[in-house]
């Protein structure tokens, strides 16, 4: 009976902590993949180099001309295309487009003081949207294996990451309730759904000194076509893992708490009851 119940244990600790780890990935993607994250996420990131490219040679920029430009551009027009980014480095084909409303563009134009950032921030955006409503044939998974990586900062992959997140939360609890099961008292219980916490808390600690180091591990075309396209890769990476990591972190300190607890439970139960003797009477 004792070694079912250790296997029942194991198993249910695999589940547990393996479900519990996909959960808090796809959560925190599914929050990175949000459509205002994505356009946010271009905004400050390919904003500021399509604003440097519209700007040109500071000295010689003049608002005045750049506003004459634009208006000319738009006239008649309810869109213009805007820059357009080569996407075949992360495994789609052609260039991206990124048509700007002219409305949006007229009015950003007359109203800011900095007409290449208020640009930069409509190309970004416009960027962001084609790339978060873009179709794919194939499905998440399966694009990914194809290469085709620009399917995680789209609706799908967002809507992917939302549909398993129930799943993974329920085969959670399943293996956090094998676990009750097999173990015999709730000292044991707390200490063993601690330590799984625990051991899912510690990628914390791991992805906190080791996010510097996936750049690095990127194909060298892939490298060269975002620092060519001046994307910051480090900081993609930073708002990936940020929400995760609150995640891990409170499940590290959620696992010490219960495991301390445990081991306090036990200590309490060990110790033998006193009997109140009886006082006698004078």
């Amino acid at each position: 009976m004792g070694i079912l119940r250790g296997i029942a244990k194991a198993f249910g600790g695999l589940v547990f902590s393996v479900a519990l780890t996909l959960a808090i990935i796809s959560i925190g993607m599914a929050e990175f993949t949000s459509r205002d994250s994505v356009v946010s996420l271009f905004t400050g990131l390919v904003g500021p180099q399509i604003a440097s490219s519209v700007r040109g040679d500071p000295a010689s920029f003049n608002a005045t001309q750049a506003r004459d430009a634009i208006a000319a551009a738009c006239a008649g027009k309810q869109y213009i295309d805007g820059p357009s980014v080569d996407i075949g480095t992360f495994g789609n084909s052609g260039n991206l487009k990124m048509p700007m409303g002219c409305a949006e563009l007229t009015a950003a134009a007359a109203n800011a003081t900095d007409i290449p950032s208020a640009v930069g921030a409509l190309a970004a955006g416009s960027m962001a949207e084609g790339l978060y409503t873009a179709t794919y044939s194939c499905e998440f998974l399966d694009c990914l294996q194809q290469g085709k990586l620009l399917v995680v900062l789209s609706a799908q992959g967002n809507a992917f990451f939302r549909s398993v997140q129930l799943a993974l939360l329920a085969a959670a609890a399943v293996g956090a309730t094998i676990i009750v099961v097999a173990c015999e008292g709730w000292p044991k219980r707390l200490k063993a759904i601690g330590m799984q916490l625990v051991f899912v808390g510690i990628s914390y600690f791991i992805i906190l000194l080791g996010k510097s180091y996936v750049p690095s591990l990127l194909l060298a075309d892939t490298r060269a076509g975002l620092a060519t396209a001046g994307i910051d890769i480090s900081g993609i990476i930073g708002r990936a893992v940020d929400p995760m990591n609150t995640m891990l972190l409170a499940s590290f300190v959620a696992g010490v708490v219960l495991v301390a607890a445990g081991y306090l439970l036990e200590r309490r139960m060990a110790q033998p009851v006193q009997k109140t003797q009886p006082q006698k009477k004078q």
